[in-house]
């Protein structure tokens, strides 16, 4: 590296790869839980795990932009940044903030239940099939389209 300053660009990519990891592994588990419906079902309840899978891409690949932007502009400006101690204050609130996120949501969930993905006792494939029935039931048909008649 030919500046000091684009040492920065490390520490937020470490962070970016680590939440790569996260959400790699929490997709894995998701893929699973249709596999499984009640595979971690009371650890770690579907929306969550959906709302991890998502924020972390969306926070990694900011930190990703931030730490490619940190490597980038000392070597176009041809000089070290005015604050390297900023920069690293800026990724401890990114850090810290997505944390204070994801506690208060797995908090919230975990205490109010209000966030179930299906009723206790419901399977995908019931709560699947049951709107269908619904739909099929207000057929005069029993569940075929009557074709229209013909003009004669």
């Amino acid at each position: 590296m030919k500046y000091q300053s684009q040492k920065i660009a490390l520490a937020y990519f470490a962070v970016a790869m680590a939440l790569f990891a996260v959400q790699v592994t929490i997709g894995l588990i998701m893929g699973w839980v249709y596999v499984d419906g009640n595979f971690l079902s009371t650890i770690l309840p579907f929306n969550i795990a959906r709302m991890l899978h998502t924020n972390s891409l969306i926070v990694w690949l900011l930190l990703g932009f931030f730490g490619a932007a940190y490597f980038l502009i000392p070597e176009e400006a041809e000089r070290e940044i005015h604050s390297p101690a900023l920069a690293y204050v800026q990724l401890a609130i990114l850090i810290l903030g997505t944390l204070g996120v994801v506690v208060g949501q797995c908090r919230r969930a975990g205490t109010a239940r209000v966030c179930r993905t299906r009723p206790p006792g419901v399977t995908a494939r019931r709560a699947v099939t049951r709107p269908l029935n619904r739909l099929t039931a207000a057929r005069p048909s029993g569940g075929a389209v009557r074709p229209a008649p013909r003009p004669a």
